[in-house]
């Protein structure tokens, strides 16, 4: 990452752009913003482009109609769509991160394994029961990234992979240490009844890795996953089973592992993402409803938002209701910071075929420190 020897805000690699000073021959990278506004300096504009996180013009007479008539803007209204140019991305890893994933790893995985392990041994929904891991998986690696302040993108997306990977074989495991545990007791009553002396455990445990090892070649937890995976996934409905077979099987394992571990990179590097104040090192709020408005407004509230009249655009909302088709703005930001920017997102929302409430983002824009205060004073006062 480098930062813009104008505007000093942090670049990706692969969006700086270099120049060079004459004066110490050195070559400097800035941002395309940057490099726009000297662009236009050369060329004797006298206009001063627009700030990376203005809304570009809505003058398509088609906008106001299709969103009143509820289609998607994605195609009728461009805004743009810029990178909130506060610091979301940084090259430290905290010590408390550290901790964080050694305690999640160590603990948490093998919890979420055995709460998986426990229910799926009486019931077991295939395809439901990978996808809510994957979920639990993703919720707390996201929460892990925030609490112990990790925002190096690397780092959080191994870890969110390594995390989803420990969840997953945990609950193997510990599935395996279940139905093992349920059939020792089995083989020592049957010896009983049909042996001149009961089985004792150490026996009965012997006994049963050296049927594993007879029919995969392997002992324990990979004898026991190589038999399973040899007999097939039986599934049932409507009491009736049918097995799946043992490629479908290996199959079928490899989507589980794949999409738990999904889940954790997903809900980790998402967190790693967000927004992040320096000044008092902590994250943005997560998004907040300011208001909305209906469909047939929007034009005239996204154009007070592009000249920048902001409380004049706050007073328009109506914080109470969300109509549909219309245009929601939400908030994210440093409460009382001075220093940062807070970011405001429009979204199109209107209704799916099932009636459900359906969001599509439309502009995010960078304001003014603090404006995001004014501007729930702003509806306040309306």
């Amino acid at each position: 990452m480098y930062t813009c020897a104008k505007c000093k805000y942090d670049i990706f690699y692969g969006e700086e752009v270099w120049i060079r000073r004459k004066s110490k021959d050195v070559r400097l990278p800035i941002c395309k913003n940057c490099e726009s506004e000297l662009r236009a300096k050369r060329q004797g504009n006298q206009t001063r482009s627009e700030p990376a996180g203005a809304v570009e013009s809505l003058s398509d007479p088609l906008a106001k109609t299709a969103l009143a008539a509820g289609k998607s803007w994605a195609s009728d209204i461009q805004g743009s769509e810029s990178s909130p140019q506060v610091q979301n991305s940084s090259n430290t890893i905290p010590i408390d991160s550290i901790f964080m994933f050694i305690l999640l790893i160590g603990i948490g995985a093998p919890i979420l394994g055995a709460i998986v392990a426990g229910v799926g041994y009486f019931v077991y929904l295939v395809i439901l029961f990978p996808l809510v891991l994957a979920t639990a998986v993703g919720w707390l690696g996201g929460k892990c990234v925030r609490w112990g302040k990790l925002r190096h993108d690397l780092i959080a997306t191994l870890f969110g992979l390594l995390f989803g990977l420990c969840t997953y074989m945990s609950y193997r495991y510990i599935e395996y240490q279940i139905v093992r545990q349920s059939i020792i007791p089995v083989m020592i009553e049957t010896s009983n009844l049909f042996e001149s002396s009961a089985y004792t455990r150490e026996e009965a445990n012997h006994i049963l890795d050296a049927q594993l090892i007879e029919a995969t070649g392997r002992s324990g937890f990979l004898g026991f996953a190589l038999a399973e995976a040899q007999e097939g996934l039986t599934l049932s409905r409507r009491s009736q089973e049918f097995n799946i077979g043992s490629n479908l099987t290996i199959i079928y394992w490899l989507f589980e592992v794949g999409v738990v571990s999904l889940g954790g990179l997903i809900g980790a590097f998402g967190s790693a993402k967000r927004p992040f104040c320096e000044t008092h090192d902590r994250w943005f709020t997560d998004e907040q409803l300011l208001g909305a408005i209906e469909a047939i407004d929007a034009e005239s509230l996204i154009q007070l938002v592009q000249q920048g009249n902001y409380e004049s655009a706050a007073k328009m909302l109506d914080p109470h209701n969300m109509p549909t088709p219309g245009l929601a703005l939400y908030l994210e930001s440093c409460p009382n910071c001075p220093e940062t920017s807070p970011i405001l997102t429009g979204k199109q929302v209107q209704k799916d075929r099932k009636g459900n409430l359906d969001y599509k983002e439309v502009f995010t824009k960078e304001l003014p420190p603090l404006m995001d205060k004014n501007m729930r004073a702003a509806i306040s006062v309306a």
